[in-house]
């Protein structure tokens, strides 16, 4: 692509625009259509699009949940709130300008490609056709808009007074004061709609999943538990340790943050984390324990008010059913040319790197993945490397390359849509040209291996560099895991050595020994 391009960019939440703001800073023409009236997307929750309850906080600190180039007010919690989050994005939104890019309340309604030129018609306030042209697109509209609720036996002639929902329209945790609910799922919003009923004064809990689950709070120690688990350290660990070893971790881990599920008289878990699932709350277990929730098994058939378990239990009387069950993947607008060769099935789309069909270098996909730690680091570098590309700033990825990830993707089925915070922040460092080069701040070591991994860490070099790069990552590891020097312990030179050990890397034994000894 040369000259400037005229780029289309679908959903005004956190993906869409941390994107158009990197592509209009690369000198595209953007267009943003959002079918809401406001930007933040899942985050602000009196959206009907969105999913969130008013109560909802973050699952990731305030110093990784947020962009590169915007910092939050220095008195937000460390876990703040859906309304701070959307807070932040319209002032991001205003501070960049992006505002007079947005089409407000104009849902997209066809997305198709002809001619060499992408083809839009999208529906404004539901009245108005409009039809536009672009060079590219990028579809940034969110995994989480079609509630999936399981088929089970009995559900639709439930007679409880309090109806059967899906946690997508949980709003209100007082309409099911002294109600006796049942929330069916795994996810992290069953545990935190379940906290939030019993709080709110439902009489009764009773949860129902297919897997009983490991939790963890997220807090450990007093420190966010992403620095337990989200730093570059911890992931060059796992790299050099076998599948057990890693899993031994994490189970450990789990054990000492919250102990074994079944001592607070809750289900036990699956031996392997792995197998079992992990997830986050600090309350969950401890209603538990308390008498507030009941764990149960899934569900094997209702009856009228009584629910059925697959241990042959039973419980009756029940008044409400929620279901925390997740999303199907929705893209309604894609033309059936499109559909027919992107084939996006209802929980992932089949794509080299998450974003580029190998055969469609203009249209881009972002978010549409499932992550473990805050999204906001991933999305910040998969919109940099997507304007790179689409604006010119890089040499296109070729055909081969983006063929040779997608037969890789499409050969581990199990990984499908899932993806490593680190990890995959880094492919997509390396693929715009920026990937923080840790050798060349050896007076950032410290921060850069047992700090947390921001998006600022990924503005040290290439395009779009921070000359105060430096120094936020010094206050960023402040805050986030209270390092106030450069110098490591001696606790933390132990694990460099032994890790140099493992890993049996020149360069990166070479590195250790420069950085430990201009620490002493």
């Amino acid at each position: 692509m040369s000259g400037r391009k005229r780029v289309a960019v679908i959903g005004a939440g956190a993906s869409g625009l941390v994107t158009a703001r990197y592509l209009k800073k690369h000198g595209a023409e953007v267009v943003v259509f959002e079918r809401y009236s406001g930007v933040g997307g899942q985050w602000d929750s009196a959206s009907p699009y969105s999913g969130v309850w008013p109560s909802m906080r973050t699952n990731t600190c305030s110093v990784t949940t947020k962009f590169s180039d915007l910092e939050h007010p220095q008195d937000i919690p460390l876990y703040p709130r859906n309304q701070s989050i959307l807070s932040y994005l319209q002032k991001y939104a205003a501070t960049y300008c992006l505002l007079e890019n947005i089409r407000f309340n104009t849902r997209v309604t066809l997305l198709e490609y002809a001619e060499d030129r992408w083809r839009i018609t999208a529906l404004h306030k539901e009245q108005t056709v409009i039809c536009e042209e672009f060079d590219a697109v990028v579809v940034a509209s969110g995994r989480f808009t079609r509630p999936y609720i399981p088929d089970v036996d009995g559900l639709y002639a439930f007679t409880g007074k309090g109806g059967v929902s899906h946690s997508y329209r949980y709003k209100i945790p007082r309409q099911f004061r002294g109600m006796r609910v049942l929330v069916a799922g795994g996810s992290i919003s069953a545990y935190e709609i379940s906290t939030s009923l019993a709080m709110e004064g439902a009489e009764q809990i009773i949860t129902a999943s297919r897997r009983a689950k490991y939790l963890a709070g997220r807090l450990y120690q007093g420190r966010s538990l992403e620095y337990f688990k989200h730093t570059r350290y911890e992931r060059l660990l796992s790299e050099t340790l076998s599948k057990k070893e890693n899993v031994e971790r994490t189970k450990t881990l789990l054990l000492e943050t919250m102990g074994r599920p079944e001592r607070y008289n809750s289900i036990k878990p699956d031996p392997d984390p792995v197998v079992a699932g992990t997830s986050t709350s600090e309350t969950f277990l401890s209603l538990v324990a308390e008498g507030y929730i009941f764990p149960k098994p899934w569900i094997s058939r209702i009856d009228g008010r009584t629910v059925y378990f697959s241990d042959g239990s039973c419980v009756h009387d029940v008044d409400a059913l929620i279901f925390c069950t997740g999303y199907d993947l929705e893209l309604p607008f894609l033309s059936e040319p499109l559909q027919q060769i992107i084939q996006p099935t209802r929980k992932h789309i089949p794509l080299a790197w998450h974003t580029f069909h190998p055969d469609i270098s203009t249209l881009a996909f972002i978010g549409f993945w499932f992550h473990s730690g805050s999204v906001f680091v991933s999305t910040e570098q998969q919109a940099r490397m997507i304007a790179y590309e689409l604006c010119g700033v890089n040499k296109p990825t070729t055909r081969a390359a983006r063929l040779a990830d997608f037969t890789k993707y499409m050969a581990a089925p199990q990984q499908h849509a899932k993806v490593n915070l680190f990890t995959f922040s880094y492919l997509l460092s390396e693929l715009g040209g920026f990937a923080p080069d840790m050798y060349a701040h050896p007076e950032l070591a410290r921060y850069l291996l047992f700090g947390p991994i921001t998006p600022v860490t990924y503005r040290l070099s290439g395009v779009d560099a921070l000359t105060d790069a430096p120094q936020r990552i010094i206050e960023e590891a402040a805050k986030f895991s209270v390092m106030t020097s450069g110098q490591f312990t001696e606790e933390e030179k132990q694990k460099l050595e032994q890790l140099a050990v493992r890993k049996n890397d020149g360069t990166f034994s070479a590195f250790v020994r420069k950085v430990i000894r201009n620490n002493n």
